[in-house]
């Protein structure tokens, strides 16, 4: 706290700040602009030579900016990766290879055993051709069949290479640009088991090894004598030693909207915790105080790399060792020095943790921390302390305990209030969430967190000398973590404690459609007179990588209707999740029954929550508390029996703000011809199709009797009949309706203000973006 009662940190002498700055800059410079090696060649010494001539502080910087600019110009054009990915090309290829499992494996849920992890080549041939050289020293994604590996393993397989598959929605998790700035441009997909095997065991760092086992270890210990309440033994995991997977998701996501969640990445604040923990049972040893610094040094590097060596934690790690060397050789450092040397020094080692989310919240968060909670803490100090003209000696009880409370208040609160100022801009960009609680629930919550990590480390020392020990201390931590999942609860329920908040459209349309890609499903959102809709989630999987943060990033906390269109599991399989998300003013399903066992979990899981639902058929119209948007159901007929799910699906005509947008499912042929035969009027401006199970769709007929002026079509490349036939694609081509096929677009968005509509893919595709004038 010292540096709090600095007038600023930023007039005192910082010179790793410039440094740091300077570094960043280049590499964001390299990112956008990456230069090729023959212009480094001559870039760089130019830079060292001007540098040294000059011998000024502005030419030091610049040398440090064209420093990092090369390195990761480098990185983006040199790296094995790349000259990996150059050689193998854009399309999928049989070849062989063999390297060593360079991180844990991550399970991919379902009863299959599947699984995927980094893989660092030794070598890489195509199916028929002669080992690659640049494949030597690769970095490759493995996605696995069969029971995995474990680190370390040296593993032999034969698989597709392809590149990794970019991001197809908006807001979706861009995979395929995480994994490039993991120095990962190529994926092996193996097709069975009997394709790949473990040639060896235990090929990785020995010390990596030893800290998994030590992990491994722990983890056991902490479970200890709480089989019964995984809540309560994942967030202990999570906070003692940040294994986040441990943590069921419903309390994740209950730490993320009271803004928590950074107890379950290892930061400052654990290793803050650790180091005071530890200092307690080093102080008393009869060593002179430089030895226990040197004896603490050790204690902490191991516990960085048994907690998973993430930004956060190498960050905080690498801040305690510049103060504890300071300290060692009385050279008190300061803090926001200490915070850019951290930085420098993790860029060096990767230019690529720029961009890394954890990275940027790790150090924007304590640099906010550094540069306003002293400001904060001197402007709230003077309400929190008793009348400044009594003399602490004649305080009465109360005033004296008012003066305790206040002492320890007006940091703490300082401090939260910066925290959440750091972290807000960030949340908003990649979360699309505010937590204005966050600065309340932090002066409860860490408290407590610190006595969780306190009894949990007491009960893996405790376990070296008794099992009983550590299940004794577990059962202590219990009461703990009980006591912070309550108060995490009661501060999530709290009322505008948080809510999402959306991305500006700068078109700022009266009306948005977005139809979501999810390979062999759709996903339709409608926002309209200020409310938001959802046809169909689509599976678990798809709902919380691409639905869920789709909704999220429009700033939805609340969804004013959710409508089933048939029972798919691709299609509604997430129906639940979606309920206890966004608590759905209205939900509607088809009239029709189906054997589909995801609409009868759903529905049981309706029932048990005594939440009602509508039953729509043929003739039913949907409209919002103010009339927009406007629902016709066309389809299906009350008392309809079909075999197939597909041919008993909703039918929508959806008006808004009079453009009219036909949904139609997975509905085939059986169903346009009974709508044709029904004489039901089905114009429409827009025309959205799935895929049937069996049949083909969109057939003539029932194109002529829509009239779309454009046609958005669910497709994909397996199985056959999830494709497109070319001849169909052909007639609406010479018919003059484009088609936006989401194999080739993915997303795609349609805009309507009073004047045009404007339908944008989210893939750049040959088509592009088509806007017409209403009518």
């Amino acid at each position: 706290m010292d540096e709090f009662h600095d007038p600023s940190p930023l007039r005192l002498r910082q010179p790793f700040v410039g440094i740091a700055l300077a570094a960043a800059l280049g590499i964001a410079a390299a990112d956008q602009f990456p230069a090729p090696l023959t212009d480094l060649v001559w870039w760089f010494p130019c830079a060292l030579l001007l540098s040294l001539i000059a011998r000024r502080t502005l030419t030091t910087l610049l040398f440090v900016a064209a420093a990092f600019f090369t390195l990761h110009s480098l990185r983006l054009t040199q790296a094995p990766e790349v000259r990996l990915a150059r050689a193998l090309g854009p399309g999928p290829a049989l070849v062989h290879a063999e390297g060593i499992v360079s991180d844990d494996p991550k399970l991919s849920p379902g009863p299959e055993e599947r699984s995927s992890f980094p893989v660092l080549l030794s070598q890489l041939a195509p199916a028929s051709g002669e080992p690659l050289r640049d494949a030597r020293d690769a970095k490759v994604l493995v996605r696995w069949e069969g029971s995995p590996p474990a680190y370390g393993d040296r593993v032999r397989l034969t698989a597709t290479a392809r590149p990794p598959r970019p991001a197809r929605n908006p807001a979706q998790f861009d995979a395929a640009d995480w994994l490039a700035r993991q120095g990962i441009r190529t994926e092996l997909a193996v097709r069975s088991p009997s394709d790949a095997a473990i040639l060896d065991r235990r090929q990785g760092h020995p010390v990596l090894h030893a800290a998994r086992d030590a992990r491994d270890w722990m983890l056991h210990q902490l479970a200890l004598d709480l089989d019964r309440d995984p809540d309560v033994r994942g967030t202990i995991a999570g906070i003692v030693l940040g294994i986040a997977a441990e943590t069921p998701d419903e309390v994740t996501e209950q730490f993320r909207r009271t803004g928590t969640l950074h107890l379950f990445a290892v930061s400052g604040l654990h290793v803050g915790m650790f180091v005071v923990l530890a200092w307690m049972l080093i102080r008393p040893l009869p060593l002179p105080r430089g030895g226990q610094m040197l004896l603490l040094i050790p204690l902490l590097l191991f516990y960085a790399a048994v907690t998973g060596l993430k930004a956060s934690v190498l960050r905080a790690t690498v801040m305690t060792l510049v103060v504890l060397g300071g300290q060692m050789l009385d050279r008190p450092s300061r803090l926001l020095n200490s915070l850019a040397a951290a930085g420098f020094f993790l860029l060096l080692c990767d230019t690529h943790e720029l961009f890394a989310a954890g990275f940027q919240l790790s150090f924007g968060v304590v640099l906010s921390i550094l540069l306003l909670a002293g400001p904060i803490i001197r402007k709230v100090r003077p309400w929190l302390a008793p009348d400044p003209f009594v003399p602490p000696p004649l305080y009465s009880p109360a005033q004296r305990s008012y003066a305790a409370l206040g002492a320890y208040l007006a940091p703490a609160l300082g401090t939260s209030v910066a925290a959440w100022i750091g972290s807000l801009p960030l949340g908003l960009h990649y979360f699309h969430l505010a937590s204005p609680v966050a600065v309340l629930s932090n002066l409860v919550v860490i408290p407590i967190s610190f006595a969780v990590l306190a009894f949990g480390l007491l009960a893996i020392a405790g376990a070296a000398i008794s099992p009983w020990l550590a299940a004794a201390y577990n059962n202590a931590n219990w009461v703990a973590c009980k006591a912070l999942l309550g108060s995490i609860d009661l501060f999530a329920a709290l009322p505008l404690g948080w809510f999402h908040v959306g991305t500006p459209d700068p078109i700022r349309p009266d009306h948005r459609l977005a139809v979501l890609d999810l390979g062999r499903a759709q996903a339709i959102v409608v926002e309209s007179g200020g409310r938001t809709w959802l046809l169909d989630p689509g599976s678990a999987r798809d709902y919380e990588t691409i639905t869920r943060p789709f909704l999220r990033s429009l700033g939805a906390d609340r969804l004013d209707g959710l409508l089933l269109s048939h029972g798919d599991a691709r299609h509604i399989g997430a129906a639940g999740d979606c309920v206890r998300d966004f608590h759905p003013r209205r939900i509607g399903v088809p009239s029709v029954q189906d054997r589909s066992g995801a609409r009868r979990a759903f529905e049981a899981r309706l029932a048990e929550s005594g939440k009602g639902r509508a039953l729509l058929a043929a003739g039913h119209r949907l409209h919002a508390i103010g009339g927009t948007p406007g629902i016709e159901v066309l389809y299906p007929p009350a008392g309809l029996d079909r075999r197939l799910a597909d041919d008993k699906g909703l039918v929508l005509r959806w008006d808004l703000g009079g453009v009219r947008v036909l949904t139609t499912a997975d509905a085939g042929v059986a169903t346009e011809r009974a709508l044709l035969d029904a004489g039901v009027d089905l114009r429409a401006d827009l025309l959205v199709l799935g895929r049937h199970a069996t049949d083909p769709v969109g057939n003539a007929a029932f194109l002529d009797a829509v009239r779309p002026r454009a046609v958005i079509a669910s497709a994909a490349s397996f199985p056959e009949e999830e494709r497109i036939p070319a001849a169909w694609a052909a007639r609406l081509a010479a018919a003059g309706i484009p088609l936006y096929r989401q194999d080739r677009t993915g997303a795609v968005q349609v805009r309507i203000t009073r004047r045009t509509v404007r339908i944008d893919p989210f893939l750049a595709t040959e088509i592009g973006s088509e806007e017409w004038t209403r009518r």
